[in-house]
């Protein structure tokens, strides 16, 4: 389905099908695309400096997300529409604040700080290299350039690097404690 008529001037083709087993008849479209070629700064501060949040809905946090929601609404009402009549785009983000209050229950991923599933060895440092790699590889895909290329690999490396670094440090760290503990092993395993 096309939804915008700014489309139409795009379309290589398009054709009614023959009936399937359906009451409508299907449609074949074909739509040529152009690429194009970003400015590379823009949408690199635009990909790197935004956080995402993320937010899972559940039901069960439903009924909290409607508490707080409610009672933030009645508290900040008159400032919203203050604000919407001076100056909408920073109504736009007082907006997005109060949903994001409204279900901080609810957020998930990284704004939670380290998984507890990582290994032992990950630290913050692991977490900031990953939202780099990731931060890169979404620029990336964005504008598919040999340079953002080369920018994600070289964060991708730095990341696997760090990575086996701390792994390899965390396995020295438990042969010497095994090691020192090898008169009492239960010591070891205590720890």
């Amino acid at each position: 389905m096309i939804t915008s008529s700014k489309l139409f001037s795009f379309v290589d083709t398009f054709k009614v099908l023959d009936r399937d087993d359906s009451d409508h008849f299907p449609i074949s479209c074909s739509i040529r695309l152009e690429k194009r070629a970003y400015n590379n700064y823009v949408i690199s501060t635009q990909y790197m400096t935004t956080p995402v949040t993320k937010f899972k809905w559940t039901s069960s946090g439903q009924s909290a997300f409607v508490d707080n929601f409610h009672s933030l609404m009645s508290k900040m009402y008159e400032s919203i529409l203050d604000r919407i009549i001076s100056d909408i785009s920073g109504a736009a983000d007082m907006i997005t604040k109060f949903y994001q209050q409204a279900g901080k229950h609810m957020l998930t991923g990284a704004s939670l700080g380290s998984s507890p599933l990582q290994p032992h060895w990950w630290n913050s440092y692991c977490d900031v290299l990953k939202r780099q790699k990731y931060q890169t590889l979404r620029l990336f895909r964005v504008t598919d350039t040999p340079l953002d290329l080369r920018f994600y690999k070289d964060k991708r490396n730095a990341f696997k690097n760090y990575c086996n670094h701390q792994v390899i440090n965390y396995q020295n760290e438990n042969r010497t404690r095994l090691l020192q503990s090898r008169n009492d092993p239960t010591s070891f395993w205590k720890k």
